[in-house]
């Protein structure tokens, strides 16, 4: 069963620049995969795949070398999350009861605010190791379990605020909150005739 684990974390200005530029960098390879699926069938009438955008990564590269600095399986993640938006629209396309299908949209300025690293295994401590950025200060105020695997790791921008949230597999035993024992409770109001008066009219 997968479960989430989510602090606050402290980048540093030049850490905060890498990673706004990160950002700024898959908002506009998110925006570009989804045109080029667009035009494609548009002009063409043939769906773009996901391994075919994921196999034109290293000319991207090539052809613009600012993208070799962003951590590779993030740039992935972008081309999943276009991938993952179509196949939704597609499902919905099929579902008569849907009216409105949401074709996918272009992010704009803003409104791409998370990184995710697949195959994150890195347990974090004071710090946590971020590929492409280094050791972010982080709150660690509850432990993930040592039975616990590390699936992936997302840093999401909110407001002005950073956070790391950690998606792990455990067993279903590690799911489930030990319940406190039930302990018998009686309301007291204090009042000015009678001293006091209680829930179960004593």
């Amino acid at each position: 069963m997968l479960k989430s684990y989510k602090y606050r974390i402290y980048p540093n200005k030049p850490q905060i620049s890498k990673l706004e530029n990160t950002l700024s960098m898959c908002r506009t390879l998110y925006n570009n995969a989804l045109e080029h699926r667009k035009i494609s069938y548009n002009q063409h009438g043939r769906f773009v795949t996901y391994q075919e955008q994921q196999n034109a990564l290293p000319e991207i590269k090539t052809l613009f070398p600012w993208y070799k600095n962003p951590y590779s399986l993030v740039l992935q993640d972008v081309l999943h999350r276009v991938d993952k938006a179509f196949t939704n629209f597609y499902r919905r396309c099929k579902d008569s009861s849907i009216k409105e299908k949401g074709f996918p949209r272009f992010k704009k300025r803003g409104g791409y605010n998370s990184l995710t690293y697949s195959q994150y295994n890195k347990y974090p401590d004071n710090f946590v190791k971020v590929p492409k950025i280094g050791e972010i200060k982080i709150r660690y105020h509850r432990n993930i379990p040592v039975d616990a695997t590390i699936k992936t790791m997302t840093i999401s921008k909110e407001s002005d605020k950073w956070f790391v949230c950690f998606s792990v597999e455990a067993e279903t035993s590690l799911q489930q909150e030990p319940k406190p024992e039930t302990i018998k409770s009686v309301g007291i109001d204090v009042g000015l005739i009678d001293f006091i008066y209680t829930s179960d009219n004593e």
